[in-house]
């Protein structure tokens, strides 16, 4: 199958790439199928599982391996104190 991309398109797709989100064109089209409803592509289920991206609570989400050197601790400390802080301010309004 050959796909021709709009330039806008595929300067997202390689700013994703760039950015660490995906590590290949690969990866992130396969992240796009599995995206796919399962009655849109009933093959979907039969795919490996692989890396995706998913939006959770308006945050971008990460299923999948992560890169030998992240430091998910501070990751995950940091994120809990912007949860805080946006509890305390929601409980003062």
């Amino acid at each position: 199958m050959q796909v021709t991309l709009e330039p806008h398109q595929e300067q997202a797709i390689e700013a994703a790439i760039r950015a660490g989100r995906f590590r290949s064109l690969e990866e992130f089209i396969e992240s796009a199928v599995q995206t796919l409803a399962p009655q849109e592509s009933p093959t979907v289920t039969n795919l490996p599982a692989v890396p995706a991206v998913v939006k959770v609570d308006g945050l971008w989400v990460h299923q999948g391996q992560a890169e030998a050197s992240a430091h998910w601790d501070t990751v995950v400390e940091e994120v809990r104190e912007e949860w805080l802080l946006n509890l305390r301010k929601a409980s003062h309004s």
